[in-house]
């Protein structure tokens, strides 16, 4: 019953995100794995880097027996820890024909939380404990519809390479789950205008205008320091928005553009690019400070 249950659950996490293949570019993200095809196990081999499609060889019909996962490669990041958020990228494949059924290879990861409850126990028990930058394959079946999925583990937090911050901003620490935390210095007069500082420099691909792009978001107010919006927290998951399509506020679609994955921005600002133009918006006088995990962008929407 158990086996069923899991497999249940990736059939249905891989079904509800059918993404089209059609209308994005396919979006790389990671950083590139190992190149070589790999055997995960005596009758599915599965070829390609984690920065584009997989390339599944397998007999047709597959002879399904029971749900299986196996290790293609294991990452270099933190582990997966189950409760927190985590970014997925699958590819998917209806066994008993090759049909794809699933590829966020053409747009970016999906975010969840690591509960049976949003991913099914079988994707759960593959993950957790896993390095960010692993791939993990897995088998199962459901209503007589067998899947072969390709699951690539892209972490919640940014990754890139720390830096100093500048004097007279706010100072940012941050707790064991990578949360952020503000604190807006004393008797320093709120910049009038945008300043952007990396917190962490990211070595990916950088964003570009139109594409799609996974936040985490963490908002204070300048004058109160008190937290206005975030994606941190019980329960919740990083964001996914499109650059320059007046999905967030100005200041912040000027900003991402250009600014490589895996990048932590530090971004300051004023009214005038933030809620000043809404009327009656309770934050239209104040600026507006934001801590920013850029992890994951796809390419340019045609």
């Amino acid at each position: 019953m158990r086996e069923n249950q899991w497999a249940t659950g990736v059939l249905a996490m891989v079904v509800a995100g059918v993404v089209l293949l059609v209308g994005t570019g396919c979006g790389a993200d990671t950083e590139a794995e190992p190149t070589e095809t790999v055997t995960v196990d005596d009758t599915i081999t599965v070829s390609g880097t984690a920065d584009e499609t997989p390339s599944l060889t397998y007999e047709k019909p597959y002879p399904y027996s029971e749900p299986t996962t196996t290790v293609v490669w294991e990452g270099e990041g933190e582990p997966v820890d189950a409760g927190e958020p985590i970014l997925l990228r699958m590819y998917a494949e209806d066994a008993s024909n090759g049909e794809v059924v699933r590829d966020d290879h053409v747009s970016v990861p999906a975010a969840y939380l690591v509960t049976e409850e949003a991913i099914g126990g079988q994707l759960v028990e593959a993950i957790v404990g896993k390095p960010t930058g692993s791939r993990v394959q897995l088998v199962s079946q459901s209503q007589d519809r067998t899947l072969i999925t390709v699951v690539d583990i892209v972490s919640a937090t940014a990754t890139g390479e720390q830096r100093e911050p500048e004097d007279g901003l706010p100072h940012v620490t941050y707790a064991d789950n990578g949360a952020p935390q503000v604190e807006i210095p004393k008797k320093v007069k709120a910049p009038q205008e945008l300043n952007v500082q990396q917190l962490r420099t990211g070595r990916r691909k950088q964003v570009q205008a139109n594409a799609q792009v996974v936040l985490q978001v963490h908002g204070v107010a300048w004058s109160t320091g008190d937290v206005f919006d975030s994606t941190w927290g019980d329960g919740k998951t990083p964001v996914t928005v499109t650059v320059g399509a007046d999905e967030v506020i100005e200041g912040l679609d000027d900003t991402l553009v250009g600014v490589p994955v895996g990048s932590q921005l530090l971004v300051v600002v004023p009214p005038t690019l933030g809620f000043g133009a809404v009327e009656g918006h309770a934050l239209a006088k104040e600026t507006l400070v934001y801590v920013i995990d850029v992890l994951a962008a796809s390419d340019i929407r045609e």
